[in-house]
């Protein structure tokens, strides 16, 4: 039985890129996924493009937010509550301004988790527009952090793109970890450290998987990019979100 992926894609002001996204989604030779798109309060035609393309495809569902909260977590965030996931299903986290890389993305991760019996993958991506790649990431991590309980927090984040993991992952988090001190609302930036950390914790080495193959486009062209208005935001929150208790090994039962 393949896997079924739920994808969450929260996006604003993305409408030169969010057709491709949406369409290299349509275009996946593995069509057991669902998508939930949150729209936070775009000012351009994200919408209007958003739903002329998910018309007639009932594996979309547009979330309009009414007021905007300029949180690409919390946006996320709303969409896993929306779909209420099974714990198999396999969440992959979206933004709107980026694209799969080919049509084969889903099939492959597919058989990844099958063939791996992982609970989350990260790994590589071409960056848009120079198509350099992430794969100076994709360093060993050590048995000594693996076997340290606060190893992953000293170590170079290094989980990134394309982060997929088991939906019973995002139901262990304690999402005050998840809640930006300075504004006591979720982190507008890091959020993928604040996922990521824990996720790795609980799996460690044994149930994550590392994959060489870049299966995103990182669309860097657009200016209001977290990465690129929020740079010094992303490194604050990042320290005070390595200062945080660890989690545990996750042992299922």
């Amino acid at each position: 039985m393949k896997n079924k992926f739920l994808i969450i894609m929260p996006m604003y002001n993305v409408e030169k890129w969010v057709g491709l996204a949406l369409n290299m989604l349509k275009l996946q030779t593995h069509s057991n996924f669902r998508c939930v798109i949150v729209n936070d309060c775009s000012t351009d035609n994200t919408e209007e493009i958003v739903k002329f393309n998910i018309k007639d495809d009932d594996r979309f569902h547009l979330i309009s937010n009414k007021t905007q909260n300029g949180s690409q977590l919390s946006n996320g965030l709303k969409a896993f509550d929306f779909a209420n996931p099974d714990d198999e299903e396999i969440i992959i986290f979206h933004d709107g301004d980026d694209w799969l890389s080919s049509t084969q993305v889903l099939e492959y991760l597919d058989s990844v988790y099958d063939n791996y019996n992982c609970w989350m993958t990260y790994g590589n991506w071409t960056r848009h527009p120079e198509f350099e790649t992430g794969e100076h990431m994709l360093i060993d991590i050590p048995n000594i952090i693996d076997n340290d309980p606060y190893g992953y927090r000293k170590f170079p984040f290094i989980y990134t793109h394309l982060r997929t993991s088991k939906s019973f992952l995002w139901k262990q988090l304690d999402r005050k970890d998840l809640i930006d001190p300075n504004t006591q609302n979720y982190f507008r930036s890091a959020a993928d450290v604040s996922i990521q950390l824990p996720f790795m914790e609980m799996c460690r080495k044994e149930k994550s998987h590392r994959i060489l193959e870049p299966l995103l486009v990182l669309n860097r062209n657009n200016p209001e990019s977290v990465a690129t208005v929020r740079i010094k935001e992303q490194k604050n929150n990042e320290q005070y979100i390595r200062s945080l208790k660890p989690y545990t090994k996750y042992e299922r039962k």
